[in-house]
């Protein structure tokens, strides 16, 4: 009998992330030495309050704009980028998994985090481990020491929820599929940690890029039936002048789940580009002025 299934997914899946832009500066070294450096951080957490949320994009898109660049214009879904629009994920979802049944609940949150309770629920009421296939730009396996300290003694975040469901067993085997805009570069540090290797070993992770999937799973011979679907916007991850096309992704899984999606405490966030940088005009007047 098949384990009961969980379907996640990452709003950060879908854009391209200027968090992995590179840009070139020329230094003043004497020997006109360029560097390259990331466009912004790439690490951050979620579930930041709106305000620190709004500073750090503002921040972003300042540094964009220093570089010559439009954040808007390049943060976004790209087929130049190798992303994949929201209509063909939902196609190629819709051939292979069922949540048309009412068993199938459907949830929505900011943080990723939310996934954790999610399977539990799927866990405690199946009595039965889980199977999960995740679509992230992030394997949610644990960063840090710190997160391996957090799994380790019960607690959870966006960055290691996976990880501790696995450890407890409500997860019997997980599916982490990465965008095909970032491939294989952030798992190729992973593979390699020991917990992972154990349960790489035991066949409990499979991962793949998106191209990779659609390959492995093409040949669908009855479509599998979904337990819980969870879609999280990440927004530290994702700027706000994508909300609206979040929106586009829940509507399109509402469409085919015949049910609404509850939004619950995800809105949309206030973002008027031109605003931006307005706004840090005034602040940097201001800052010289109280010199």
């Amino acid at each position: 009998m098949a384990r009961p299934l969980v379907l996640t997914v990452d709003w950060d899946f879908f854009p391209w992330n200027g968090g992995m832009a590179k840009s070139k500066r020329q230094l003043s070294t004497g020997k006109g030495k360029v560097v390259e450096w990331l466009l912004y951080d790439w690490s951050c957490r979620e579930g930041c309050s709106p305000w620190i949320d709004t500073a750090l994009w503002m921040s972003r898109a300042l540094i964009f704009a220093s570089c010559g660049r439009d954040m808007q214009a390049e943060c976004r879904i790209r087929k130049d980028r190798k992303c994949v629009d929201i209509e063909t994920f939902i196609g190629e979802i819709d051939r292979r998994y069922n949540y048309f049944h009412r068993k199938c609940e459907s949830t929505c949150a900011d943080s990723h985090a939310s996934a954790y309770p999610v399977v539990s629920e799927v866990y405690a009421r199946e009595s039965s481990p889980v199977d999960v296939v995740m679509f992230d730009a992030h394997c949610d396996l644990g960063y840090c020491g710190e997160s391996v300290k957090m799994t380790l003694s019960g607690r959870y975040d966006c960055s290691n929820w996976l990880m501790l469901a696995l450890a407890e067993n409500r997860v019997e085997t997980a599916t982490i599929v990465y965008p095909d805009w970032l491939g294989m570069k952030e798992w190729s540090r992973f593979r390699a940690r020991k917990d992972i290797k154990v349960l790489l070993k035991k066949n409990r992770i499979k991962v793949f890029t998106w191209s990779q999937w659609l390959v492995a799973t093409n040949k669908v011979v009855k479509r599998q039936e979904v337990r819980a679907l969870n879609i999280v916007r990440s927004g530290s991850w994702v700027p706000p002048h994508l909300d609206y096309r979040f929106c586009d992704l829940l509507n399109a899984f509402a469409m085919h789940f015949h049910n609404p999606i509850e939004h619950g405490e995800v809105v949309a966030r206030e973002w008027n580009y031109q605003a931006v940088f307005r706004d840090l005009h005034e602040i940097v007047n201001q800052s010289q002025q109280g010199r």
